[in-house]
């Protein structure tokens, strides 16, 4: 018996831990494993992966994929206030490198962007998130996706005077 547990224990200790999606994972494994390891990943993750798919010119899933970051990282802030000095950072970091040049682009199609705000929000609520569970912080998790629908409400709410400003 002792020998199938310590093989069962190697086995286990070796095996591959999606949890742990690195940024290199993000940028050359296939699309389909990375969106099916991103639910248990650090939210870091989720800008990685948005900045392959820009880079491969398949900006509307980035931005979709960079909002769906900033909704569970802001729940990860939120929920983890103690020592989030360093993940600040890196999402300060990942905002200002990653969202702020797609934004840029996307600002041209306003209708587009609303769109990718709801699919963002929509994944979100469909997918369980195994880094910060929602479960356990739900105020946290309103709190983050409230952001997202604010900018979304705003962008439809003026959508008629962003064209019109874009127009001229």
């Amino acid at each position: 018996m002792r020998p199938i547990l310590l093989t069962l224990a190697l086995v286990l200790a070796t095996a591959p831990a999606f949890a742990e999606l690195t940024a290199p994972d993000t940028r050359t494994a296939p699309r389909a494993e990375v969106e099916q390891a991103l639910p248990d990943a650090h939210p870091s993750a989720y800008f990685h992966y948005a900045e392959r798919l820009y880079a491969e010119d398949d900006r509307e899933q980035a931005i979709t994929w960079m909002y769906v970051g900033r909704i569970r990282y802001l729940l990860h802030l939120h929920s983890n206030p103690a020592g989030a000095d360093e993940d600040t950072g890196e999402f300060r970091k990942l905002t200002s490198a990653v969202l702020f040049p797609a934004m840029q682009w996307a600002s041209d199609d306003i209708d587009m962007l609303i769109e990718r705000l709801d699919e963002a929000l929509a994944w979100d609520a469909e997918h369980p998130n195994g880094f910060t569970p929602r479960d356990s912080f739900k105020a946290q998790w309103e709190h983050a996706r409230a952001d997202v629908q604010r900018l979304r409400d705003e962008l439809h709410a003026r959508r008629d005077d962003i064209k019109a400003a874009a127009d001229s």
